[in-house]
């Protein structure tokens, strides 16, 4: 085949794959909506663990947590649902001073603005310490009563009360609740 017949067949293949429809269409490229919550509180509170502490080693703690919930808005409570009124729960997690804190697990029951109770169940999607406090997102399933089967989100920042780490048994909570 002769040099000029070869860059002919070049042109047209080029051209054939420039005409080709991409197989990625742009439906697939669109981001996957987020869930938007049916309700959200401001929250604060306070959370302790035993003795001694959280430690400068990772070391597997109990803990438990009071939270109280306020202006709480969104479609459930314009539909007049039941709002949180308090969160008591207790667990364990491996938790060090500084770095993530991971195996973070809990249950406990959420009082709500009518009265009632639920039972829930929590985990963690991110907590990361420095001097014994941070931030954290913690999932939330609702397991009875009102909202059951709902997943919720507690996204709250931990701030040592008046201790140092290595050592620190109390810290506050404040943040915002989420139910899905």
């Amino acid at each position: 085949m002769s040099t000029s017949h070869r860059l002919a067949a070049t042109v047209a293949v080029f051209g054939v794959l420039l005409a080709t429809p991409p197989l990625i269409t742009q439906g697939a490229a669109l981001p996957i909506p987020v869930p938007q919550a049916t309700m959200n509180c401001q929250e604060s509170g306070s959370v302790s663990w035993a003795a001694p502490g959280i430690g400068n080693v990772p070391a597997t703690i109990e803990w438990n947590a009071g939270i109280d919930f306020t202006n709480c808005t969104g479609p459930a409570v314009d539909q007049g649902h039941p709002t949180p009124v308090h969160l008591s729960e207790h667990g364990t997690e491996l938790v060090s001073c500084d770095g993530d804190v991971s195996g973070h697990s809990g249950t406990g029951e959420i009082t709500w603005s009518d009265g009632s109770a639920s039972e829930m169940s929590a985990g963690v999607n991110v907590q990361s310490k420095s001097a014994g406090g941070g931030h954290g997102a913690f999932p939330i399933t609702i397991l009875t009563g009102n909202y059951a089967g709902h997943a919720a989100t507690d996204d709250d920042t931990v701030t040592p009360s008046g201790q140092s780490c290595p050592g620190v048994t109390k810290a506050t909570l404040t943040g915002t609740l989420s139910i899905f």
